[in-house]
């Protein structure tokens, strides 16, 4: 989507399989002729062939490749493309174990250009050694008592919709409104305890994980009765829900497995279905120039048939494949383009309204990966709340603040840990690699381990032709809230001024983006120094 770095994390039971199977990592180089996927089992490793499974969903291409294997549920985890990562959509995702989904800024495309279907892991029993066992038992204790106390422990992350809706930090009809208006008795439906109520549970955690996040659903009426799906996360719901103008809890499910199943990033499919109405609505475009579909708000089964063109890259889907921002640049004669949400790297923001977040909306328009890299539980815990006023102080202090905690999710996600579990207390992880490794590690190394990531991602960045007038979101993404109890909130007369002491707290170079020499030979990244700067 950026035309830069790459990073997410899908969880499920990959990382653990690999691990105990004796890998710490893959790294795939070149690109193949013929469609194949990876299959490991043990320290043998072997590229199988695909085509078999080519054009198959997700759901359908995990099934296959464990009956081949002889494996039962808990005995292979795979990560595979659907079609529109084969067809190289730009906003394609990897799915892993179904409902784990690596996603954002488009991994699956990468993947489908190398003509990798999937790679599958056998479950190995190799001992992962520890060197202080009993210390990494007590740090994940109390890990999980902290998280315990959460919403997440109990209902994931599908109780905020309705915290989302009392907040006002719900996407709502592409922006067009602040408010989600919907009768209480609807709204009633999208609770936690109401979807949990509609169906037949099935627990279905990440590897070794205690949180009730994770479980499958079995749809138990209606022509869809036995089918099984992954229970829906937030942004699934706040993307087929309010952002579309829906308020059917059960196509906005629908909608969720069926994006997960073509291997398509919900966010990105969101915000370009939720754009596309709006022109619809405006007369920017036609009927005709959406194949006959008519995209009003709410129309669930326009949604269906549009996302199965994207993934085919079919008619207008061709267009739509390349994202949000490409699209918008081509079609509706440039009236398209004050009505888009993304930020000038090329991505959408994730499912909220960041005009009310302003915290959220600032680092993911400065971040390298086109999501968060800044700790939001250090230091920026304030700016996650709406605010009732912005001035030049409040936002230059958010510039600061991003600065000082920038590259700590980069640091957590190093770790390949959930930050649902972890809930990003560096003191905690830095004890648990600690334990594990016999490291004297601290909280302070930390951060400097998180400060090489983002510094390499930003040379990365650089070298890609990133420089900081991409920093900056849309017309509509920026734009002043226009109803609601925060009415006419915006960040953008302090935009610039924002960009300034960020650059200088990072010790970034304002006009090029490029990390200075200086904080370079500080992180021992001397390497670097001679490639982007040519000394």
């Amino acid at each position: 989507m950026t035309n830069g770095a790459v990073s997410v994390q899908a969880n499920g039971f990959f990382g653990a399989f690999l691990r105990l199977s004796g890998f710490d990592g893959i790294v795939i180089k070149g690109v193949t002729r013929d469609w194949l996927y990876l299959y490991i089992d043990g320290e043998k490793v072997q590229f199988l062939d695909a085509n078999k499974i080519v054009g198959k969903g997700t759901y359908e291409t995990t099934d296959i490749i464990k009956k081949e294997h002889g494996k039962k549920e808990k005995e292979m985890s795979v990560a595979s493309i659907g079609p529109a990562g084969e067809n190289l959509v730009k906003f394609a995702s990897i799915v892993i174990d179904r409902g784990h989904i690596a996603a954002h800024n488009g991994p699956g495309a990468v993947l489908g250009s190398k003509k990798l279907k999937a790679i599958a892991v056998a479950r190995g029993n190799k001992r992962v050694p520890i060197v202080d066992n009993q210390k990494l038992r007590m740090v994940a204790n109390t890990m999980l008592e902290n998280v315990k106390k959460t919403d997440v422990f109990k209902w994931g992350t599908l109780s905020a919709i309705l915290i989302g809706k009392e907040m006002h930090f719900l996407p709502v009809k592409n922006y067009t409104t602040n408010v989600w208006s919907v009768e209480e008795r609807v709204l009633n439906e999208w609770s936690p305890e109401s979807i949990r109520r509609k169906f037949s549970i099935k627990r279905s955690p990440c590897w070794a994980c205690q949180c009730q996040h994770c479980n499958e659903l079995v749809i138990t009426t209606g022509p869809l009765a036995g089918l099984t799906i992954e229970e829906p996360e937030y942004e699934q719901l706040a993307a087929w829900g309010p952002n579309i103008g829906s308020t059917d809890l059960m196509e906005a499910i629908l909608l969720s497995y069926m994006t997960d199943d073509l291997g398509m990033d919900v966010n990105e499919s969101g915000w370009i279905i939720s754009f596309l109405m709006e022109c619809y609505e405006k007369g920017v475009i036609t009927k005709e120039d959406l194949d006959g579909i008519e995209l009003n708000w709410g129309n669930t089964d326009a949604v269906k048939k549009m996302l199965i063109l994207i993934s085919k890259r079919e008619g207008i889907g061709d267009i739509l494949a390349e994202g949000v921002k490409y699209a918008s640049e081509k079609i509706g004669e440039g009236r398209a383009q004050d009505i888009a949400i993304y930020t000038k790297k090329g991505n959408t923001p994730r499912g909220h309204d960041h005009r009310i977040m302003i915290c959220e909306q600032f680092y993911t328009c400065i971040s390298n990966t086109g999501t968060i890299e800044s700790h939001f539980s250090l230091g920026l815990r304030k700016y996650m709340q709406p605010p009732q006023t912005i001035n030049a102080e409040t936002a230059t202090q958010l510039a600061a603040a991003v600065a000082e905690t920038f590259g700590l999710l980069d640091y957590d996600d190093s770790l390949g840990v959930c930050r649902f579990n972890t809930l990003l207390n560096i003191d905690l992880t830095s004890q648990a690699v600690a334990a594990a490794t016999g490291w004297d590690f601290t909280p302070e190394e930390a951060k400097i381990v998180g400060l090489r990531i983002a510094n390499l991602l930003k040379a990365f960045n650089v070298r890609c032709g990133h420089t900081p007038d991409l920093d900056f979101p849309s017309k509509r993404y920026g734009s002043a809230v226009p109803d609601g109890p925060f009415k006419d909130i915006t960040l953008m007369p302090y935009w610039e001024r924002m960009l300034d002491v960020f650059y200088e707290k990072m010790q970034w170079d304002r006009k090029t983006g490029k990390p200075l020499p200086e904080i370079l030979k500080k992180l021992e990244l001397d390497y670097v120094i001679k490639d982007l700067w040519n000394e």
